[in-house]
């Protein structure tokens, strides 16, 4: 055993995480994020991530469902409070073969990570 589990947690916090389609208009979106009660919005390239307090994700969602933006997912997740970027190739390698390896075990049903590639 490397560590106990949950040994690393105050690494992130639990976030209700609802992935939006981009209705074409970005400044009605955020708007319409910001009545819902989000507390963070990502721009992707076609997509919105919004991040919410993870008690109302349910009551999030429903908001921006009635606002008529589509909901592509909604989900509870662990987002980093700092993200750590890895620049180098060959950390980047490793890091990515320990994250495959971990997938394929069989108790292994969700893995979070702290670091961003570049």
């Amino acid at each position: 055993n490397i560590a106990e589990t949950g040994a690393v947690s105050f690494q992130f916090e639990h976030k209700g995480v609802v992935e939006l389609a981009k209705s074409g208009d970005d400044d009605a979106d955020q708007l319409a994020v910001i009545d819902a009660g989000a507390d963070d919005v990502i721009d992707g390239e076609d997509h919105w991530v919004v991040y919410t307090d993870m008690k109302q994700l349910h009551q999030d969602k429903k908001s921006l469902e009635s606002s008529e933006l589509k909901v592509k997912q909604a989900h509870l997740a662990y987002v980093p409070k700092e993200p750590m970027e890895i620049d180098d190739e060959s950390t980047q390698n490793k890091v990515m073969r320990l994250l495959d390896i971990l997938d394929e075990l069989d108790d292994v049903v969700e893995t979070y990570t702290n670091f961003d590639i570049a």
